[in-house]
């Protein structure tokens, strides 16, 4: 997305910014008003947020923040 349409973050990483408690509370709202399957809440974003991995604002999320780069994770553990 950042190559290919010149984006300044692409998908993971701006849900990281945001926050991903934020993406999972908007899936679940999409899921429960309209029950169409492409609005079903993540299983593995659920799973994350359920750790504690919020984004950019726990130092973890789709990516590793902790060592003060942004870092893909290499072990997500699902």
């Amino acid at each position: 997305m950042k190559f290919g349409l010149n984006h300044t973050m692409g998908p993971f990483e701006l849900a990281d910014f945001v926050g991903l408690e934020i993406g999972l509370t908007v899936e679940e709202t999409l899921w429960e008003n309209f029950k169409d399957p492409k609005w079903a809440p993540s299983l593995i974003l659920n799973k994350i947020v359920a750790s504690g991995d919020l984004g950019r604002k726990t130092a973890k999320g789709w990516y590793d923040y902790t060592s003060g780069g942004r870092k893909s994770p290499t072990d997500l553990n699902f």
